[in-house]
């Protein structure tokens, strides 16, 4: 590793003189990774107008990509000449303070240019700054992405927005926050990504408002496989002031009709069972996002207790709620279904059609549902006993799988 170079370029000679020894193949160890970090940070503090020329001069070695595919390799380490530690020598010098800004900058302005002639040699790159022990000037950091995600294609771009929310610093939030969601709005096949490094920030109430605004501007029109991470997002920033909205608009919009079953279906060319799977990581989502926020709950057996009529997306909440179990969500589930019933809101039917469009997708709630059917026909009030027949008929026509087991 850069033997042919150790008595070219200042930068080589200074690692070799912190204690980076180069082997004759090339290969290259530390017999002590705790003496060279230390070496390199005195020198710096020795001789900090030294360090201008020593990054031009690293600039001079990755020129040459062996060079730098070296430096970005795992490198010996722990006093054993072969063995190798998982950091390599550009993570180790990345991860000291004093160093770390100048080649952070040298090292992203290399990825566009490695975009198009070696993608993989781009994202190695990327990786390097992946869980840094520091970051010792977080805006810097967020400015030079920033800069730099504007200019390279959707898959570096995901790496370069994973990178954001461990790395910048609180000041900085507002700003990246605002930069995500204009990578959002302009392509919505990066909305996903940008969510989740959002949901690592601090956003506030303005910022989330926006983010908010540009989530429902899209939900009729994501992808399915999409959504539950959308759902999960949704849930986990939802506020008092905002779930009410959240919820009407995830009722209005989730996929989960007649209609969409049968357009689902067009588009996978005939699997039975994209549907269904699509379904089920949709419930999934929307489970373990209310399980433990009873704030949540509250507010959505609120919306489900209006005056609208229920639809099938309504009926398959309900059933969610339901399998919650616990002393009061299946009392109030049941008061929601009486009410809705004898106020003409809710028809068997509306709860018929949930059971046969989802049976695969809710074949892990079988317990909840019979649990709710037979509740609704020991209830004494005739509407709801009356609703809980066809209920359990249905089930006996969609889930006999379950019913033999």
């Amino acid at each position: 590793f850069f033997a042919s170079m150790s008595r070219l370029e200042p930068f080589v000679q200074w690692l070799v003189g912190a204690g980076l020894q180069i082997q004759g193949d090339g290969s290259y160890f530390m017999p002590n990774g705790s003496s060279f970090r230390l070496a390199i940070e005195r020198s710096i503090i020795h001789d900090p107008e030294a360090l201008p020329g020593l990054v031009s001069s690293f600039e001079e070695v990755i020129t040459q990509p062996h060079y730098l595919e070296r430096f970005l390799a795992p490198c010996g380490a722990s006093g054993i000449q072969h063995a190798f530690s998982k950091d390599s020598l550009c993570r180790i010098l990345l991860n000291i303070d004093g160093l770390q800004p100048h080649l952070m900058r040298v090292l992203l302005e290399k990825v566009p240019e490695y975009e198009m002639e070696d993608p993989s040699m781009a994202t190695k790159i990327l990786r390097q700054f992946r869980w840094l022990d520091v970051v010792s000037n977080g805006r810097a950091f967020a400015d030079k992405v920033l800069e730099v995600l504007a200019v390279v294609g959707d898959e570096l771009k995901r790496e370069f927005i994973s990178l954001l929310p461990n790395a910048v610093d609180l000041e900085s939030h507002r700003r990246v926050a605002a930069a995500l969601l204009g990578v959002a709005r302009d392509d919505s096949e990066l909305l996903v990504v940008c969510l989740d490094a959002l949901g690592s920030l601090e956003l506030d109430p303005q910022t989330l408002d926006h983010t908010l605004e540009l989530i429902f501007s899209k939900l009729p029109s994501v992808k399915e496989e999409t959504l539950p991470e959308i759902i999960k997002f949704l849930l986990q920033v939802a506020t008092g002031a905002t779930a009410p909205r959240i919820l009407a608009e995830l009722r209005t919009h989730l996929p989960l009709t007649e209609a969409n079953k049968t357009h689902r279906s067009l588009k996978a060319k005939g699997r039975a069972n994209a549907f269904a799977q699509a379904t089920a990581l949709i419930l999934e989502a929307l489970r373990s996002g209310l399980r433990f926020r009873k704030d949540m709950v509250g507010a959505l057996l609120k919306e489900l207790g209006d005056q609208s009529a229920v639809t099938v997306v309504d009926c398959l909440l309900l059933i969610l709620v339901y399998s919650f179990g616990g002393p009061t969500y299946p009392r109030q589930v049941e008061a929601i279904l009486h009410r809705k019933v004898t106020a003409g809101q809710l028809d068997a039917c509306v709860m018929q059609q949930t059971l046969a469009l989802h049976a695969d997708a809710l074949a892990d709630h079988f317990g909840a549902l019979l649990s709710m059917a037979c509740l609704c026909m020991r209830s004494t009030a005739n509407p709801l006993s009356f609703f809980g027949q066809p209920m359990l008929a249905a089930m006996f026509g969609h889930f006999r799988a379950n019913w033999s087991q």
